[in-house]
């Protein structure tokens, strides 16, 4: 039996979504749920690509065009699957058109960030995988504590979409 809503998060930047992974992934969220939400956020990326030291004026344009690959890719992927009959409800969501103005998305962050602020054991678990990843992406010594602040804007606005 299909569950009602999948959803698909692809991190801007991220290489592992190439075209074909995206039409596997879509094929088998589409056999798994009656719709399914696509998502590669533009703006939560910014704060990985600065936390990372890229320039101010560089940060915008990086995420958004790291977006646009995965939103397009993900849209072809799309055109492929209903080729195949692979009928399904899919929505490809832009985040700062759709996601940001949201009420309920804005109260949610509103949420995530208090509990950032109040909650050491949820601070201290944020940062870990913020360090994490950045860890992951880099191999230059940086400045951690300055560049996590930075970086786990990130996860907090993912964590602020998921609920």
């Amino acid at each position: 039996m299909k569950q009602e809503c999948g959803l698909v998060w692809m991190s801007a930047g991220n290489s592992y979504f190439k075209e074909n992974v995206i039409i596997k992934i879509l094929d088998l969220a589409s056999k798994n749920f009656d719709k399914v939400i696509v998502m590669s956020p533009d703006e939560p990326a910014e704060h990985t690509f600065r936390a990372l030291g890229y320039k101010e004026k560089e940060v915008k344009k990086k995420a958004k065009l790291n977006a646009n690959l995965l939103q397009n890719r993900a849209k072809r992927a799309v055109d492929t699957l209903n080729k195949k009959e692979v009928k399904n409800n899919f929505k490809i969501v832009e985040w700062v058109d759709e996601v940001i103005p949201n009420k309920y998305y804005q109260d949610s962050l509103k949420t995530i960030n208090n509990l950032y602020e109040k909650n050491e054991k949820f601070k201290e678990d944020t940062r870990k995988v913020t360090e994490e990843v950045l860890k992951s992406k880099t191999s230059e010594k940086i400045e951690y504590d300055k560049i996590i602040n930075e970086a786990v804007k990130y996860l907090l606005k993912e964590l602020a979409f998921i609920l």
